[in-house]
């Protein structure tokens, strides 16, 4: 039991420093897909990076809208070893953002 209690632990003190997702839910999704990649930390810069963009996107500090940032993101991902991680991390980001989107729709 304490050794379950301590990987548990373990593992979510590497999940904390995983940038892919926009929320609990879809990080963790992420994460657990990613889990066979050999590149998970450039995987996981891809992200970052992507993460910065939009926040310039959303603050109107950056002159690319979010399908260039989706671009560049789904380019940076094909470089990826891991031969599957733009077949489902920029779906997954794409889709995370349209609920949101519809999300923001319906409280207004």
């Amino acid at each position: 039991m304490k050794i379950c209690v301590l990987l548990l632990l373990t593992h979510c003190a590497i999940a904390a420093e995983w940038q892919c997702g926009s929320g609990r839910f879809s990080t963790a999704v992420a994460y657990i897909l990613s889990l066979p990649a050999t590149d998970r930390d450039y995987i996981n810069s891809c992200c970052k990076a992507h993460d910065q963009q939009y926040d310039l996107i959303q603050n109107r500090s950056s002159l690319l809208t979010t399908q260039e940032s989706d671009y560049i993101f789904k380019e940076c991902l094909a470089q990826s070893n891991f031969g599957l991680a733009h077949l489902f991390l920029l779906p997954l980001r794409i889709a995370v953002s349209g609920l949101n989107q519809i999300a923001r729709f319906l409280l207004i």
